[in-house]
């Protein structure tokens, strides 16, 4: 770093914000005739930090633009006029930017976003084998409530009954009771399950194979009622990969999209005489 650098640098850190906010047209610092001035790097001061803070930080961004003006001076000292010409390479990337903005604008503009729940199931018939569980998970019920609370043998009745009043009953009894529960549809996994549980040491294998299962603690009392279960490495069940699936038929649609829009504007331009040398 030049000698005029260095003593830019060190006279910046004894300097204080104040000052800077007072006169914000402040040189900071001069490098083989490129300036910099407080102004240019002012909003990126946040007002939250304290002066000391804040001069240190300044003083961080001088040396940085310091040591960027002598590299690019010493890159243009030392490469040739064909080296430094990028005109080509900064005219591909326009170009690519120019594209990329035009067709995406075309998608947000012209294509179906709406993906069926027939079409999911279409692909997810079609591509069962490739959708895998990466856990065990299972559909289920799961309750968590006070060992004091009584008739536990009909809480057990209603709790894996499939009745629509046994449900409404088992909702009423979460809803005064439980401290945890679970008994919807959903898929669960049983990993997440077991964090729930009294630490006994459970392992998933546990759950294979099993409908109803109980635990107790010192408090409390853990009913789960296993309705559908999934082994790690089986097919995965379809609500899990449902927003996979819709994102992979969307991707695809953007392809085609993509290329049915470069193709039609090709075969336009052929049919105005547009002409193609060899």
């Amino acid at each position: 770093m030049s000698k005029q650098v260095f003593i830019f640098i060190i006279f910046l850190v004894f300097v204080s914000c104040s000052y800077f906010d007072k006169v914000e047209d402040d040189l900071l610092v001069k490098v083989h005739g490129k300036e910099l001035y407080y102004s240019e790097i002012k909003e990126l001061v946040s007002d939250e930090l304290s002066t000391q803070d804040s001069t240190g930080f300044v003083s961080l961004l001088v040396e940085s633009w310091a040591k960027e003006q002598l590299l690019i001076h010493q890159a243009k000292l030392n490469l040739n006029d064909e080296q430094q010409d990028f005109s080509k390479l900064v005219d591909e990337y326009k170009n690519s930017l120019l594209i990329y903005a035009y067709k995406k604008q075309l998608l947000n503009q012209k294509m179906d976003t709406v993906v069926t729940d027939e079409e999911i199931i279409d692909y997810y018939e079609i591509n069962k084998k490739i959708f895998r569980a990466k856990n065990d998970v299972a559909r289920l019920n799961y309750i968590k409530f006070s060992i004091n609370i009584p008739k536990v043998k009909k809480l057990k009745k209603i709790f894996i009954s499939k009745d629509e009043e046994d449900l409404e009953e088992l909702e009423d009894f979460c809803l005064q009771f439980a401290e945890e529960y679970h008994i919807n549809n959903e898929w669960v996994s049983i990993e997440d399950l077991i964090k729930k549980l009294p630490d006994y040491g459970i392992q998933i294998q546990a759950f294979r194979g099993r409908k109803f299962l109980n635990y107790i603690d010192d408090s409390f009392n853990y009913f789960i009622f296993l309705k559908e279960y999934v082994v790690e490495g089986y097919v995965s069940p379809i609500e899990i990969e449902k927003s996979q699936i819709k994102t992979i038929i969307l991707n695809r649609r953007k392809i085609e999209f993509i290329e049915k829009l470069e193709k039609d504007l090709y075969q336009t331009a052929l049919a105005k005489d547009f002409v193609i040398y060899d």
